[in-house]
């Protein structure tokens, strides 16, 4: 019997080398274990060296230019055309006169426009004349 000189558990594969070069590769997956004679085996590491130069090599990653950032009148007459567009398809009334300050609260609380209000970047003000045009346009 050969000896085994290397062995070596990669997942469930336990990889053997015998003294005369001998691959033996054994898996519960597998009936019998494969066995790569030693020409082969050194075909096999040859080839593996091989792949490795290819793996080696860092991976240029392309240049993502970042997204323009809206500015936070485009982000919330962004909020107010697609809620406005939602309300018509869904909830008309909801855009008649008698119902338009309920819906700028509903503006006011969005996730997108609450912080700018309370940053003082956009108006109680401006947000009733951007719906307010809006809502005219239509």
């Amino acid at each position: 019997m050969k000896q085994i000189v290397s062995t070596r558990n990669i997942g469930t594969l336990t990889v053997s080398i015998d003294e005369d070069g001998t691959l033996q590769i054994q898996s519960p997956a597998l009936r019998e274990a494969l066995t790569l004679e030693p020409s082969q085996a050194q075909e096999l590491f040859q080839w593996l060296n091989e792949q490795r130069n290819i793996f080696a090599k860092p991976v240029e990653a392309t240049p993502v230019a970042p997204a323009p950032a809206e500015s936070p009148e485009e982000a919330t007459r962004r909020v107010i055309t697609e809620s406005i567009v939602q309300a018509q398809a869904n909830y008309p009334t909801s855009l008649a006169p008698e119902n338009r300050d309920r819906f700028i609260e509903q503006i006011a609380r969005n996730p997108t426009v609450k912080p700018l209000m309370s940053k003082g970047q956009i108006s109680r003000k401006q947000l009733m004349l951007w719906i307010d045009q809006q809502l005219s346009r239509k």
